[in-house]
């Protein structure tokens, strides 16, 4: 929880360079110091702050703004670690930082945070309203309120506080009007308290504001025409309001109505063409209606804004396999793993992309590493096996199978997968014993053999086999 704006005045590129550069000689430079720190915790990076405010608090140990915020990565750092959490270096740092500085906002926020953190809920909370009458508008203090009153289901007190973060706000996100949707629900009064909105609007109806927050309540609670009016009545108020275009383009994205998205997107992107997401979404819309040319456009305008945009990398690279570029689609799938290498799907978009291009062995092994990095993953195991399969290693097929089924025995397409090849290979007894494993795990899938071999249709024991299994099943 950190209030951070707009604060860099340095060229952002040039910083994440000393970040990834740093030495025990950078901390020297306070201002420098200070500026990468805060770019970590704005990217959320909190490894890398802990790194550098662990060298910054040996050289400054009375700068209570660096104590606070090196306590604070520690304990976003703790957070990770679940139920084995301990938060009390994190908290300790912090309140070194409260002693030289007992009447900062900011730290006082922070020491309320880790106290909340730590099991004093109470005590916490009333840190949170001592920063708050140093800073009324300090936003962060309403929001982790609301959040702590939500987990108490204390839903009164915390629509208290979104509500008091929305009036504060210059820019109110979906992120609070989902969360007050969902305590208006929690509380039986949604219809009453968004009605409650729409009438004071008609008492105000030129509050711009007012009408976007309205649309961002509309959209979190699911009434999507009503939110497109409230988003549209906006853009009559100012034709330049950039979220309430993007609020447009996303409902009717959600409606597949893309071409209307692509207006609405087109439209922000005239009004801010440094907003990388504008450009992304404009060139997921192409890419969901096959035009590939204009979405590779876009995909690239997003990299040259954020090179780390790892899903613009992949999108690049469905451009690239759908023209059959496979050099170039495989160098943007590398790239987009690169960037997140914890996301399945671009692995397995890698190695499909280097069997097509005729490198086997390569694929082999990404489709192994996938295997090991995410055994849970089941398209990594079906396609593993029907390149095996492809290629006439029959047995290698059936094996890779087989451990499948061993890792992920809940998995019907497993069973169908290997059940479609042992028919295949005149195998009907070992067969047979699978595919009724698919069946009595999720019978509605068994279509999936049909899938991989056609003509399994006309193979009249499978389909008797079919039948009598869901006639068992109706006389139970």
């Amino acid at each position: 929880m950190d209030n951070r704006g707009d604060f860099f005045e340095f060229d952002k590129e040039y910083i994440k360079k000393r970040i990834a550069k740093f030495n025990s000689s950078d901390a020297y430079d306070l201002e420098l110091l200070e500026n990468m720190v805060e770019f970590c915790l704005s990217e959320e990076d909190y490894d890398k702050a802990a790194e550098i405010l662990c060298v910054a608090v040996r050289l400054y140990p009375y700068h209570a703004g660096i104590l606070s915020n090196y306590g604070y990565a520690l304990l976003q750092q703790e957070k990770e670690n679940l139920f084995d959490a301990d938060f009390k270096k994190g908290y300790e740092y912090i309140y070194k930082a409260y002693q030289l500085q007992p009447d900062d906002a900011e730290i006082l926020h922070k020491l309320g945070y880790a106290t909340i953190l730590c099991g004093n809920t109470k005590t916490g909370i009333e840190l949170l309203h001592q920063s708050i009458q140093q800073d009324k508008d300090y936003l962060e203090n309403y929001l982790l309120l609301a959040l702590v009153y939500k987990d108490k289901a204390n839903y009164k007190k915390a629509i208290q506080y979104l509500e008091q973060l929305i009036e504060l706000s210059e820019e109110v996100t979906s992120e609070y009007t989902s969360m007050l949707v969902e305590c208006f629900k929690a509380t039986r009064q949604l219809k009453s308290r968004l009605e409650n909105y729409k009438t004071e609007l008609e008492h105000n109806p030129y509050n711009i504001k007012g009408w976007y927050t309205l649309g961002l309540l509309y959209e979190a609670a699911e009434y999507y025409l009503d939110a497109l009016h409230a988003y549209n009545f906006v853009t009559v108020l100012n034709e330049k309001h950039l979220e309430a275009h993007i609020g447009i383009a996303n409902i009717h994205i959600r409606f597949e109505a893309y071409n209307k998205a692509i207006e609405h997107l087109k439209n922000a992107f005239e009004i801010d063409n440094t907003y990388y997401e504008i450009s992304y979404s404009l060139a997921e819309c192409y890419t969901y209606m096959g035009a590939y040319s204009k979405a590779k456009e876009y995909y690239l305008e997003t990299t040259k804004a954020e090179p780390n945009h790892h899903q613009a990398w992949f999108g690049l690279g469905v451009c690239a396999e759908f023209y059959q570029n496979f050099d170039m689609a495989m160098f943007y799938f590398e790239k987009a793993y690169t960037l997140q290498p914890y996301e399945c799907d671009y692995l397995l978009a890698l190695a499909n992309t280097k069997y097509r291009a005729g490198y086997i062995k390569d694929a082999y092994q990404s489709y192994i590493e996938g295997i090991k990095k995410f055994p849970e993953y089941i398209p990594n195991w079906l396609d593993f096996s029907a390149c095996l399969y492809e290629q006439k290693e029959f047995e290698e097929a059936i094996s890779i199978l087989k451990k499948a089924i061993e890792e992920n025995d809940d998995e019907a397409s497993l069973y169908y997968r290997l059940a479609a090849y042992l028919y295949s290979l005149i195998q009907p007894q070992e067969a047979n014993k699978y595919f009724i494993l698919g069946l009595e795990t999720d019978f509605d899938k068994h279509t999936e053999v049909f899938d991989v071999f056609p003509q399994l249709r006309f193979y009249a024991p499978l389909m008797q086999l079919i039948q009598n299994f869901e006639k068992n099943q109706n006389e139970y």
